[in-house]
């Protein structure tokens, strides 16, 4: 049966107009990267808008934040997100003109692997309303596999990948799995005010930076902070790192605690725009953190990292795209949860990572990037 979203695109190179779709905070934006730059590609002559949405009242960063001047992207669109009914309808309206008055060619659908089927129907309704008459990135949609209670979920791939993967389904040329072009291009500029932001701030030369994630807006995320000053103090004095901790204006009060414990390190959390904290921990040697959006930030500038995820969600899925990096995961048997604050067990998962586990896990990487290898990933504490 022939799919009526997918218009054969005669020469690409006519394209002049194409509108991307996607949702979503600084990790969102992050895994869409790949998808990004295989559309920036493919797609060379036209001007690429980005359509997302925007949270009122919530200190997310926006994609324009990320990705402006990186050149994969051109335009850069927003809708507020509404709760109640009046104002989705005059919302919807709205979007429509927008749209509609936009004139593009081709839509690039990129709404994050799963989101129901009714929110899909509607959107792929939607945008068939407006008049684009090629829509790619509705094929190749994952089913979402079932969780099982006291069955560990099954692991997943990237979402970077899952999306390049349904770009191949709709006929774009796009990269192997594990093999998207992840690159914000950083310039010279943004580059020299990361270093001159930290000299200024009395980072001593000739120690490994060691960039610190110690926060997350999902309580369920958040491994134990005091666990962050003793790992990162024993790698201190084992190593001579100098830790950096980063993240949103949120965690800079945690950042304060934990360099008082230290003794030593600097707090970049809110002190510095998204493209000039992704130009900082591009200097870490490594990276230790929760699975939050700076652990891709720093992912994405090619810092290999240690995450510590909790099990509230599928292994793998979400975990730093590309070679390197080391993920700690303990399941339970409440294993895929998805529940943002966990429900009376204290976090049991995180807590299941040890101190010990961190630090070994940072040495090794370390260890690695002075020996200019490779590295390699841990999955649930062990080497793949």
């Amino acid at each position: 049966m022939k799919n009526p979203d997918v218009m054969p695109i005669q020469d690409v190179s006519a394209v002049r107009r194409v509108l991307v779709y996607s949702i979503g905070s600084l990790g969102d934006t992050l895994c869409v990267l790949p998808a990004l730059w295989a559309v920036r590609q493919h797609f060379a002559n036209a001007r690429i808008s980005l359509l997302v949405d925007a949270q009122r009242g919530r200190s997310l960063v926006s994609a324009r934040e990320v990705l402006e001047g990186c050149g994969c992207v051109d335009e850069f669109l927003s809708y507020p997100v509404s709760g109640n009914c009046a104002g989705k309808a005059s919302l919807a309206l709205h979007m429509f003109r927008v749209v509609y008055e936009g004139r593009y060619d081709v839509l690039v659908y990129l709404v994050r692997c799963w989101q129901g089927q009714w929110r899909v129907l509607r959107d792929r309704l939607f945008f068939a309303s407006t008049g684009i008459p090629a829509r790619i990135g509705f094929e190749g949609l994952p089913v979402r596999p079932p969780i099982t209670s006291g069955v560990p979920p099954p692991r997943l791939p990237p979402v970077a990948d899952l999306l390049l993967a349904r770009l191949r389904a709709s006929g774009v040329p796009a990269p192997a799995a594990g093999e998207g072009r992840y690159d914000l291009a950083l310039t010279v500029a943004e580059r020299a005010e990361a270093q001159q932001w930290l000299e200024d701030r009395g980072a001593p030369q000739g120690r490994p930076l060691l960039g610190v994630g110690p926060g997350s807006k999902m309580p369920s995320k958040i491994w134990p902070v005091e666990r962050f000053g003793e790992a990162v103090k024993q790698l201190i004095a084992e190593t001579g790192v100098w830790p950096v901790v980063s993240g949103g204006g949120d965690d800079r009060e945690l950042g304060d605690r934990l360099v008082a414990t230290w003794g030593e390190g600097t707090v970049a959390a809110g002190g510095l725009g998204v493209r000039q904290s992704a130009a900082l921990l591009s200097r870490c040697a490594a990276y230790l953190g929760n699975d939050t959006g700076t652990m891709h930030l720093a992912a994405a500038v090619g810092v290999p990292c240690v995450g510590v995820f909790s099990a509230r969600d599928y292994p793998g899925l979400w975990e730093p795209y590309g070679a390197g990096h080391i993920v700690l995961r303990h399941d339970l048997s409440c294993s895929g949860c998805m529940a943002q604050q966990c429900p009376g067990h204290g976090n049991e998962c995180t807590r299941r990572v040890g101190v010990e586990d961190v630090v070994a896990a940072c040495s090794k990487i370390l260890k690695q990037r002075r020996g200019g290898t490779k590295g390699i990933e841990v999955v649930n504490g062990e080497p793949s």
